[in-house]
């Protein structure tokens, strides 16, 4: 940028620093408290989402529902995938996908979210929808948490009249393991 150009733009006083925490934050040992969960829930009607980071000795689950607590065949510990997925009573598996923010009101690409963990393209047509049951408005869920469970095919009469002799080879599967 040119000086001149440089010169040209308005001057600052204050900086904004709405995106930022009031209170300083909390350094963590990650050895003590290796497990870091990021929750996002926002109910039927709520304009807003609640947002929180829990870290912790093990995952804040409930022991009486540590049973339903799924770890992934991928999971790839890096942070670019989830490792477990819990899913707490009621929860929706028909989503829309919402922005990150807390606030946000955008409804995008539609989603099966399984029990298991695995997520699902829906094709936003009414023949698809009806098809497949999902007559009910969707539920929100912010891109950055699907984005973490692992992904299967879309939903669509298009794909599923596509004929496949084998199905494509996995080249990072885990290992087998063998019930006991």
């Amino acid at each position: 940028m040119e000086p001149s150009t440089l010169a040209k733009m308005p001057v600052v006083n204050r900086l904004d620093l709405s995106a930022y925490p009031d209170n300083p934050l909390e350094v963590v040992d990650i050895r003590e408290h290796p497990s870091t969960c990021w929750w996002w829930e926002r109910t039927a009607g709520e304009n807003r989402a609640r947002v929180r980071v829990v870290s912790g000795p093990t995952i804040p689950v409930a022991a009486t529902e540590m049973n339903k607590v799924v770890s992934l065949v991928k999971a790839d510990t890096s942070g670019r995938q989830a490792d477990q997925v819990y899913f707490g009573p009621d929860h929706a598996n028909f989503v829309a996908v919402t922005g990150n923010n807390p606030g946000a009101q955008t409804s995008e690409s539609l989603w099966w979210v399984t029990d298991a963990g695995a997520r699902f393209g829906v094709e936003d047509s009414k023949e698809a929808r009806d098809a497949l049951g999902l007559t009910l408005t969707p539920s929100l869920a912010p891109w950055v948490a699907l984005r973490l469970l692992p992904q299967g095919p879309t939903l669509s009469r298009a794909d599923a009249l596509v004929e496949h002799d084998t199905l494509p080879m996995d080249m990072t599967p885990a290992e087998l393991v063998v019930p006991k």
